[in-house]
């Protein structure tokens, strides 16, 4: 996600008089047409397409098939079980890590103690790809890892989040720097979802066939995982909750969303402060002439209940106060008080307005 000090975001900042519509219009326009054109290539299909060279995979009994009687020695999460480790992976690519082939009764005992990891190494070299290999691998807890696919590699993936649960992970179109689309992908039987969020994500990240520039937060303390959506500049969109299956919208989406088209926004969102273990957001909307702030609106959201109120933080005189971190960073807040940077100065305000800036 872009920074709020990214040299894109300061080129907003200072330049004069705020974005155009009709250029943004035509940008998300031309841009939604390839991120469509993507979300379409092979029915949101990760695994390698008929053209590229599909290194050899397990046979699929290997991969579905029962476990072997245990050894004398093996890793703790099968102690007691009576099962064995999986036969070792013969990998063609020396780049690729030491794994075991996956099979179908591992996903028994994977719980939040495992990882997923998405290997990608090389430039392709051959015109039609941009990695030499992208393999995804199931991460035990002692470390050992265990194959799950030979990823396409015509784009390069990265994970956004993952339910070792629900047997879901989340993963983003690296490649694309504007709108990164997001998709849904099941673990177990490799089907992808570009709509996944039943309507959560605000519709300023939404195109056709799929969702784009979302991040995972965090978990909050009353159980729920928070989200939030960002424009193509970086700016808060919005924020919505994950609970199980189910995704949530929150109220302060559609809040944004009237705030940017009454000009309150340098894109299509606002600067935005997120703490998921307070279970506070903050969010600050300026509306801009020639660069300069000529009104701004700030807003302190409660996240446990999805209810806002308009505060008017201290800030030093005149300083123009934005994000010192992007918005799935963790120390956003110090205590009660978000961190700001102030025209290159770190401050810490106190959003209620209660307290003065430190």
């Amino acid at each position: 996600m872009t920074s709020p000090q990214s040299p894109l975001r300061r080129t907003l900042r200072s330049d004069h008089g705020r974005v155009s519509v009709s250029t943004v219009v035509t940008l998300l326009v031309l841009v939604a047409a390839a991120i469509g054109a993507f979300l379409a290539l092979d029915q949101f299909g990760l695994l390698p397409t008929s053209d590229q060279d599909d290194p050899a995979s397990p046979e699929p009994g290997a991969t579905n098939g029962t476990a072997a009687p245990a050894s004398a020695s093996g890793p703790a999460w099968l102690e007691g079980v009576g099962l064995a480790l999986p036969p070792y992976y013969a990998a063609e690519d020396d780049r690729e890590p030491q794994s075991r082939i996956m099979a179908g009764w591992v996903w028994d005992y994977v719980d939040d103690e495992w990882g997923l990891r998405i290997v990608t190494e090389g430039d392709g070299g051959d015109g039609n790809n941009i990695n030499d290999l992208q393999v995804m691998y199931l991460e035990a807890p002692e470390g050992e890892l265990f194959r799950l696919y030979e990823l396409r590699r015509d784009y390069t993936l990265q994970m956004v989040h993952w339910d070792p649960a629900l047997g879901l992970a989340w993963l983003r179109h690296a490649d694309r720097e504007v709108l990164a689309p997001v998709v849904q992908y099941d673990l177990r039987t490799e089907e992808a979802i570009g709509n996944w969020s039943g309507g959560a994500v605000s519709t300023s990240n939404t195109v056709a066939g799929g969702i784009v520039n979302v991040a995972y937060v965090g978990d909050q303390p009353d159980g729920r995982e928070l989200w939030a959506s960002y424009d193509p500049s970086g700016f808060t969109t919005g924020v919505f909750w994950r609970e199980g299956a189910q995704f949530e919208s929150g109220v302060m989406t559609s809040e944004l969303r009237r705030l940017q088209l009454q000009g309150f926004s340098e894109d299509q969102g606002v600067d935005a402060w997120v703490d998921p273990e307070s279970m506070t957001a903050v969010y600050r909307a300026t509306f801009r002439i020639d660069g300069r702030v000529d009104d701004e609106r700030w807003i302190l959201h409660d996240l446990s209940d999805d209810r806002f109120r308009d505060v008017n933080p201290r800030v030093p005189s005149g300083a123009d106060c934005v994000p010192a971190l992007d918005i799935d960073d963790p120390g956003q807040f110090n205590g009660d008080r978000i961190v700001a940077d102030c025209d290159g100065e770190t401050v810490l305000i106190d959003p209620t307005g209660d307290g003065a800036p430190q």
